[in-house]
């Protein structure tokens, strides 16, 4: 009788080991070798998290996924979306603790409104902000209201969340700077100064240059000479814009961002400014340049005459 107990006991003892050994293989290999992601949904079971991570329906995986569950206490999971890139038990493990995707949210430098809306249409946000609606446009327009940056959010987060954050970053930004405008600076308020720097932007990648080319605009303005900036007219073709600036888009006066045309600065601003560029509208004077133009190399020259510029656009601009 002993005997008969013991070899059970062995038996069982040899069952658990065995099945406990199959448990822990179950649990430390990768559920897929391409990563892939899953949500979580509120209430959901747990036969619906296996059905969801695993395509095979085998009973004795199936059994061993269960049985898991209770024994290394991962019953409570939380809701969210999560990659599956690795173990089980890994994997659980974020499930439990909550580490859902991270994803971003890139404001790009000089983007506008055009490119923005292709842009996040392309995201898992929910657009509860339809047309920017969620920010208190100025003359229907969304440029220069964002300071480009990398937002971070999980799935289905608001996008008025992001994109007043992001508002709320470019005008404490723009309140600090403005503080420091020296007294030679002709820009009469921080709109002027947000729509200068979205010209700027467009003009130059360069934080030098920035600066340069700022303090050509800023003598502009100061002397009312119009600042015929190709940027603002393009902006102002868009959507339709086809790559080249024709002459008559040079006279075309109902192009309101035709600064060939108009005084002054445009109405809006054509851009999302960065910092460097607001730097160098507003915390900038007048130089002693009027003139600029593009080397074919990324850089600029500048002048002081237009007899000079001439020279530079014949020199770069007609090789």
């Amino acid at each position: 009788m002993i005997k008969y107990l013991l070899r059970l006991i062995g038996i069982f003892l040899l069952a658990s080991f065995t099945l406990y050994g199959s448990l822990k293989s179950f649990y430390n290999n990768k559920i897929t070798l391409e990563p892939f992601t899953y949500e979580v949904k509120p209430n959901s079971s747990i036969l619906d998290l296996y059905n969801g991570i695993y395509e095979s329906n085998n009973f004795f995986e199936k059994s061993l996924f269960l049985l898991g569950i209770y024994l290394f206490d991962f019953r409570t999971i939380q809701a969210g979306e999560y990659l599956i890139d690795d173990s089980l038990f890994k994997v659980l493990t974020k499930m439990k603790l909550g580490e859902t995707i991270t994803h971003k949210f890139v404001i790009s430098d000089g983007t506008n409104r055009f490119d923005l809306s292709s842009y996040i249409n392309t995201l898992n946000l929910n657009n509860d902000c339809e047309d920017f609606s969620c920010i208190d446009l100025i003359n229907n327009s969304i440029e220069g209201l964002l300071l480009p940056d990398t937002y971070f959010y999980k799935k289905n987060t608001n996008l008025s969340l992001l994109l007043n954050k992001s508002s709320s970053e470019l005008k404490s930004y723009v309140d600090i700077i403005w503080n420091d405008k020296p007294i030679d600076n002709p820009l009469k308020s921080k709109y002027e100064g947000i729509i200068l720097a979205s010209i700027i932007e467009k003009e130059s990648s360069s934080v030098e240059e920035k600066m340069k080319i700022g303090g050509v605009f800023l003598n502009r303005l100061k002397i009312k000479m119009k600042l015929q900036a190709d940027p603002t007219i393009i902006y102002g073709l868009m959507p339709d814009f086809n790559g080249d600036i024709t002459k008559k888009d040079l006279r075309e006066k109902s192009n309101l961002y035709n600064t060939y045309v108009i005084e002054s600065l445009p109405p809006t601003p054509i851009s999302m400014p960065t910092k460097s560029s607001l730097d160098a509208a507003i915390m900038n004077s007048p130089n002693e340049y009027l003139f600029f133009v593009a080397d074919g190399e990324g850089k600029h020259i500048f002048s002081k005459t237009y007899n000079e510029h001439l020279e530079y656009v014949n020199l770069y601009q007609k090789k």
